[in-house]
């Protein structure tokens, strides 16, 4: 009960002290002796005592009886005897303390809501005063404002009044002005007709009597000429010739002066003088700044000899000057005249006729036109014109109005060029190009077919290289090893990489001189020379002596690989053309379907010759292959090996041993296998060894049709097709294993009883897919095929 008494005191002492709080000074004041009654009324109490703090509260230190009795310090007493009944605490008197402030705090918030209902009224006084004083003030601003637009509108209509005023004034004075210029050109046109004044204009003066400038003689003389031409009543004849001679006397003078002004490059002075001339209406103004400027491009020294160093040399240096003094005559002219555009236009084509034209008709002339020579001139002088006419565009691009743009956009340099400068060295320029590069590419061949050093024998010179003529000549074992070292070596020295940067020389300058609409069309030409010199010229006399060397199908000895090289050496130079053919021929022909469709088609026709050779040869070294196969097996292949004398006895006694013709046989085709793989690439590879392996597996089966085989015989034979199987295996190609996994199940139906056969090719997947005549006819090499009548047994 004391602890709950204690919280609604703390709550209460609380509530007390917000009221204050809300109360401020307002408080009403109490009697002194009141305060003496509370003093009395109330014990001591020692607030800092019974503080407490966070901490007090915590579980594990918290005690209820030390809180009890340090809230109760100064009402309780203090216990003097633990042992004694005495009652230790009357709460009597707290509870009156709390009695006591209770009926205070009462007092106290009856008094706060007087108050606050005291100041609520005064707050509402104050707002009604406040709102009547705000509508007088708002009525005393309207009439300000009213006030305020009467005298705008006032001192509008008074500007609008001064506006006319002023304009009427203005019309008066300009009429008026108009009337003294008008009556000063009459004053001047009749002095100038007046043939007693032998001085007439000398030294003009205008209506308030000063002497003019050179602008206001310009503006007079000008509109005197314009009266001249208007007026043509009888009697002014000599006001005419007097004008005309003063307006060209005046002209000539201050031309003059512009041509000091320039050449000494007082820009002012020379943009002051352009303007006089410029309202005066001359027209030799232009000719003279054009004249000036084009005068400042150097002619050459000398111009190009017959040498493109020098040709080189001499353009660079002619159109770097031309850049130069282009851009600074520009600049200028676009500063001192008003109307740039005319003028630019006119030193433009003056720089075309007087300088570039004459010095590329020098350029060109100079040389022998039908020499590579005069084609490198005429692409250097043509290229580098090209590159003259995109900076001088670049020129006009950044001058600082955009009007240049739309006021040259007509002037199309490129057509000039085209038109002016290098349309008639232009013409026939296919021609030349096929000439020269027949020649080089013949040089280049000539040169590959001479590099031998053995000159003594006819064979080996570059006529009869090409006549196929000594592949039936009487040869030597030397004489053959030397020219097969011979045509390795031309064919090692690599001349189609010396003959494809000749092409693409050609294709290159081709597609900058031809016309856009025949380029695809010369470019087919220059390529088809191109080709036809590596084939026909090169590559293909080079097969077709290589033929003479193809190896005999009769030959004891085993095939050489002299074909083979030759084979790679030629696909390897096709394949760089091909490459040369995609990169710099197709991607010049791409806007020409037709040209390009045409080409593609005479290439094929070209190529397929030579690719004709090319598979006749490897046939014929494929078909002496096999027959050295062939040979082997026929002739190491004894009837021994696979119908033993004794049954009982077998072949070997190792495991893994085969007959002695399938070690030879194999060996070979080990490296046939290698010089296939090192010499042939891509689908021409798999073909060749897929036929390869097709044409020994028939002859294998052909060659054990000679044979008869008994049981015994039949495991060395399945040790000879284990090993054929295992080296055909090498070559990769699945339908070589297909083959040679059936021949081993074939050779199973060698191994079983004749009463077996039947179940053995029924259950087995691979034997029941061959047709049975297939079947009856391999059988027939069982020993037994006769005796045990196996022609019926399937």
């Amino acid at each position: 009960r004391t602890s709950s008494l204690v919280a609604n005191s703390d709550r209460k002492t609380s509530r007390t002290s917000s009221l204050v709080a809300n109360s401020g000074r307002k408080t009403p004041r109490t009697s002194s002796a009141d305060n003496n009654d509370q003093k009395s009324s109330f014990p001591t109490i020692d607030l800092a005592a019974i503080a407490f703090s966070a901490e007090d509260f915590r579980q594990d230190v918290f005690n209820p009886d030390a809180f009890i009795s340090q809230l109760t310090k100064g009402f309780v007493p203090e216990r003097e005897d633990p042992n004694s009944a005495r009652k230790l605490f009357d709460p009597q008197p707290l509870q009156q303390v709390f009695e006591k402030a209770s009926e205070d705090l009462q007092k106290l918030c009856d008094v706060t809501d007087d108050r606050i209902a005291e100041l609520a009224n005064e707050m509402k006084r104050c707002e009604e005063s406040h709102l009547n004083r705000m509508k007088i003030l708002d009525d005393s601003v309207s009439d300000i404002f009213g006030t305020f637009r009467r005298l705008d509108q006032r001192i509008s209509q008074v500007v609008h009044t001064a506006v006319r005023t002023g304009d009427r004034l203005q019309y008066v004075d300009g009429k008026k002005t108009l009337c003294l210029h008008g009556k000063e050109m009459i004053q001047h046109f009749l002095s100038c007709n007046d043939q007693s004044d032998g001085k007439v204009l000398e030294k003009m003066k205008g209506a308030d009597g000063r002497y003019m400038n050179d602008n206001q003689v310009a503006d007079v003389l000008r509109e005197l000429q314009q009266i001249s031409v208007d007026i043509h009543t009888d009697g002014t004849e000599v006001a005419q010739l007097r004008i005309a001679e003063k307006s060209s006397e005046f002209e000539k003078k201050v031309l003059h002066e512009y041509g000091q002004a320039i050449r000494s490059q007082e820009r002012k002075k020379s943009k002051q003088i352009a303007q006089t001339l410029l309202n005066f209406g001359s027209s030799a103004l232009i000719d003279l700044q054009v004249t000036y400027s084009n005068s400042q491009i150097k002619d050459p020294i000398s111009y190009p000899v017959p040498n493109v160093d020098a040709v080189v040399r001499s353009t660079g240096r002619f159109y770097s000057d031309i850049r130069v003094i282009w851009s600074q005559q520009t600049l200028e002219m676009s500063e001192i005249f008003p109307a740039r555009c005319g003028i630019i236009r006119k030193f433009l084509s003056a720089v075309f006729q007087e300088k570039i034209i004459p010095f590329v008709n020098n350029a060109l002339e100079s040389v022998d036109r039908t020499t590579e020579q005069s084609l490198e001139i005429l692409d250097i002088v043509c290229s580098q014109t090209h590159h003259l006419v995109t900076d001088l565009k670049e020129t006009i691009a950044s001058l600082p109005n955009q009007e240049y743009h739309s006021a040259l956009s007509n002037f199309d340099l490129n057509e000039t060029i085209e038109n002016e400068l290098a349309s008639k060295y232009r013409k026939g320029y296919l021609d030349k190009e096929l000439i020269v590069l027949k020649g080089r590419i013949e040089d280049v061949v000539l040169q590959s077919l001479r590099s031998t050093d053995d000159e003594k024998d006819k064979c080996f010179h570059p006529t009869n290289f090409k006549t196929r003529g000594f592949s039936r000549w009487k040869r030597s074992k030397a004489d053959v090893i030397e020219h097969k070292k011979y045509l390795l070596k031309i064919l090692r020295d690599d001349h189609v990489s010396k003959i494809i940067p000749l092409s693409t020389t050609s294709l290159q300058r081709c597609s900058r001189l031809s016309d856009p609409n025949l380029l695809a069309a010369n470019v087919r030409a220059l390529f088809i020379v191109a080709l036809t010199a590596i084939t026909s010229e090169y590559l293909k006399p080079i097969l077709d002596s290589a033929t003479a060397f193809l190896p005999d199908n009769d030959s004891r000895n085993e095939p050489d690989d002299f074909f083979f090289k030759i084979v790679k050496h030629v696909t390897a130079a096709m394949m760089v053309f091909e490459k040369h053919f995609k990169q710099e021929v197709l991607s010049k022909m791409v806007s020409n379907n037709h040209e390009c469709d045409l080409l593609k088609h005479e290439k094929k026709d070209i190529e397929a010759s030579m690719e004709e050779l090319i598979l006749q040869g490897l046939q014929t070294c494929l078909n002496a292959s096999i027959s050295y196969c062939s040979r082997i097996l026929s002739s190491d292949q004894k009837k021994s090996d696979f119908k033993p004398k004794d049954e009982n006895i077998l072949p070997d006694t190792v495991p893994d041993s085969v007959s002695k013709a399938c070690l030879r046989v194999t060996a070979y085709i080990r490296n046939f296998k290698e010089t296939v793989f090192t010499n042939l690439s891509g689908t021409n590879l798999g073909v060749y060894c897929s036929i390869f392996g097709t044409q020994f597996h028939r002859a294998f089966l052909a060659h054990l049709t000679k044979f008869s085989i008994t049981a015994s015989g039949t495991l060395l034979l399945m040790r000879d097709a284990k090993m054929y199987q295992d080296c055909f295996r090498e070559f990769r190609i699945p339908t070589i294993d297909e083959k040679f996994d059936l021949l081993r199940h074939l050779v199973n139906v060698l191994a079983v009883p004749p009463g077996d056969i039947r179940t053995l090719v029924s259950s087995d997947a691979e034997l029941s897919k061959m047709d049975s005549s297939a079947m009856k006819d391999f059988l027939k090499v069982r020993a037994d095929y006769k005796s045990e009548k196996l022609d019926r047994i399937l």
